[in-house]
């Protein structure tokens, strides 16, 4: 049973209330009161009267109100501490919003006659509710709501319309119409009658505090921030590991961890590739040996591309980030030990070179910019198309395509697995591209931004914590491994967003408080090199060890295309362009082999 699962009634129930006929009689749960939910450790109950809370959270969660004493005669869980901050204010948001790391609450609200769920701001669990007769089922996985007996399995055609153009499925929809995903920092709120309503309870303020900046005032701060987040996710720890990736982030972590607890014992695992362009393992090594630390290398090869079953398993719905490949081969490695993690640093810190890109595009006068979009599109059709994502010649397509399209369309492609109109040859029925209406919506409620910081908006509110984050729990799920992830901590998140953006990221440099920080702990060549991260080299996989098994997969779309989302002769057309290598569609395929394995092994 996962740590976060239950049925919450519409209604407060007596005592005895008994559960819902839906419910498996297997699962072992507790009723209170119109609440069922699974017990874990990392779960808490609280009840005052009519208003209940269910609260999954980690230590550290709530360690600003540890030094606090608990009121007489009731116990300290965190449940306990959040329901009685939420009665002395009467604000629920405000009380989520001095929590830290990762959290799930589900609460009933006698004032408001309603039941609310609540998900961590960046969205560092994952939180599904299924609607039913007088209530709401909710988990932390999606896959445990969908064997539910008596569920609509009815599919979301634009989910699929949205994950073939991003790889992943943006909340809050998932791939059931039935079933959705609360947003990272949002509240889902039922009435009585059942109607439910989306909330945000925490948006990204990327207002400076008043008075000016100084670069070495902010190194200190980022750096005595960076040890407490540290200090906080090591708590009771005897021994941790480290997934590094060859990179500033996790590089950086490592140093400082080893700063604050040299004495505890530690191991480091990173994933090695047989392709230059995607191997940093000899940079990890580097930055492990500096340490003094052992390194666990794993090298991946085409084969463990049958490990890609049963980490979509934990899914529960399509989800295309090759990286998750690479993340679960190194928590397998790890045996459950506890990993510190990266994650984060390019979202808070500005790590990707599209924020660069879109510094530059939103420097065209207005006037010129019909011009300049002309005179790209035909630079680029007069290029060859890429044949590997991480060529030079990908990288020029790509910076060429920024100026050839409106901004939030260059932004959104740096990120699309197939653009909009390969992904509406591909459907059977084509969809509107509704994310990028709510995208630009969002964009025009902050029209004040200073380029890049409308993009690392919308990465902070839809990339890390429905890509980011979500791979990164769907492999510690699947392989049984705690993550702690320090730079994604509340305070250094709050603080990062009052600094001027040039702090973070320019034209010239990327991460620029990280690198700064990093250059005591790691060797010179991992500062300087651009980012790559644990993406796997798919590309190079379909076209040769795999290209039997993708052209496998496109003819026999007909027997496992069920529900007959796709145009088979445009999925064989785009398997053999690449194959022979006129194009590159490596994270379609590997899109399409996700979107397969749902589909074969999708409730009925």
């Amino acid at each position: 049973m996962c740590a976060f699962f239950g049925f919450f009634s519409l209604s407060p129930l007596p005592d005895k209330a008994e559960l819902p006929d839906s419910i498996p009689s297997s699962a072992s749960l507790i009723c209170q009161r119109g609440i069922a939910y699974s017990q874990d450790l990392k779960a808490s109950y609280a009840a005052h009267g009519d208003r209940q809370l269910l609260a999954c959270t980690e230590p550290y969660a709530t360690w600003k109100w540890n030094l606090e004493a608990p009121s007489p005669g009731r116990e300290d869980t965190p449940a306990e501490k959040i329901l009685l901050r939420w009665e002395r204010s009467g604000q629920l948001a405000s009380v989520m919003n001095a929590m830290n790391g990762p959290f799930l609450v589900a609460c009933r609200d006698p004032d408001a006659a309603a039941i609310h769920f609540l998900r961590d701001p960046l969205g560092q669990k994952d939180l599904f509710l299924a609607p039913a007769k007088d209530g709401v089922y909710f988990s932390d996985r999606l896959d445990t709501l969908a064997r539910l007996p008596g569920l609509n399995h009815a599919h979301s055609p634009q989910a699929v319309a949205d994950f073939l153009s991003l790889g992943y499925i943006p909340a809050p929809r998932t791939i059931y119409e039935n079933i959705l995903k609360v947003p990272g920092g949002f509240q889902a709120t039922f009435s009585r009658d059942g109607k439910c309503s989306l909330s945000p309870y925490w948006h990204p303020k990327f207002a400076p505090a008043p008075g000016p900046h100084q670069w070495l005032e902010a190194r200190k701060a980022t750096e005595e921030l960076l040890l407490h987040a540290i200090s906080r996710r090591t708590e009771g720890l005897d021994r941790l590991g480290f997934m590094l990736s060859g990179g500033i982030d996790s590089g950086t972590l490592l140093g400082m961890t080893r700063r604050l607890l040299p004495d505890m014992p530690c191991q480091a695992y990173t994933v090695a590739f047989s392709e230059d362009a995607y191997d940093e393992s000899s940079l990890a090594a580097l930055a492990a040996q500096r340490q003094g630390i052992p390194l666990k290398v794993i090298r991946a090869t085409p084969g463990d591309f049958s490990r890609l079953p049963s980490l979509l398993a934990v899914a529960g719905e399509p989800f295309a980030d090759s990286s998750l490949l690479a993340c679960g081969l190194c928590m397998e490695a790890a045996n459950g030990e506890t990993l510190m993690t990266g994650d984060g640093g390019d979202e808070l810190f500005g790590g990707y070179r599209r924020y660069q890109a879109m510094i530059h595009r939103h420097r065209i006068p207005r006037p010129l910019d019909p011009l300049a979009r002309l005179a790209a599109r035909a630079a680029v059709a007069l290029l060859p198309s890429p044949k590997d994502n991480r060529s030079r010649l990908a990288n020029l397509v790509r910076g060429l395509g920024t100026f050839a399209k409106r901004p939030l369309e260059a932004y959104a492609a740096f990120q699309q697995v197939a653009s909009p109109a390969l992904r509406d040859a591909l459907l059977a029925s084509p969809q509107h591209p509704s994310f990028l209406e709510s995208w630009k919506e969002e964009l025009t409620q902050e029209r004040k931004l200073h380029p890049p910081l409308p993009y690392n908006l919308l990465d902070l509110l839809h990339y890390l914590p429905d890509d980011g984050c979500r791979k990164q729990t769907i492999a510690a799920i699947a392989t049984n491994t705690s993550l702690v992830s320090p730079i994604m901590d509340r305070e250094i998140l709050d603080f990062i967003q009052r600094l001027p953006i040039d702090f973070r990221v320019t034209t010239r440099e990327t991460k620029r408080l990280l690198r700064s920080l990093s250059q005591e702990f790691l060797p010179q060549q991992a500062t300087s090199l651009p980012k790559r991260g644990f993406g796997v080299p798919i590309s190079s996989w379909f076209r040769g060890p795999l290209a039997n098994t993708a052209r496998d997969m496109a003819r026999s779309l007909p027997q496992w295309d069920a529900k007959h989302l796709l145009n088979p002769q445009k999925v064989l057309a785009v398997t053999e362009e690449h194959i022979q290598g006129k194009a590159d569609h490596g994270p379609l395929l590997w899109a399409l082999f996700c979107l397969r394995h749902w589909e074969e092994n999708t409730p009925r």
